[in-house]
């Protein structure tokens, strides 16, 4: 049986024998939030955005989108 090795108390694990492990982003951009959400328009999540329905902030010139955020917008 692989040993099993807790990162940084995330709740993630990774075997030895295969050391893979996945995260989920903190964060995306506004293409990305859109696909998410199932839009086509990328202004749509602009305006959740301005309206405050969606945490999102500003990384130099892009906008990145909180994905926890998203989640609880969508409902999830």
């Amino acid at each position: 049986m692989p040993s099993r090795v807790a990162l940084a108390g995330k709740g993630l694990a990774m075997t030895a024998a295969r050391q893979q492990y996945t995260l989920d982003p903190i964060a995306v951009s506004v293409p990305e939030a859109t696909r998410m959400l199932g839009f086509k328009d990328m202004r749509v999540v602009d305006r959740l955005i301005r309206n405050g329905d969606i945490k999102a902030r500003k990384v130099g010139r892009v906008w990145r989108v909180n994905v926890k955020s998203l989640y609880e917008y969508m409902g999830a």
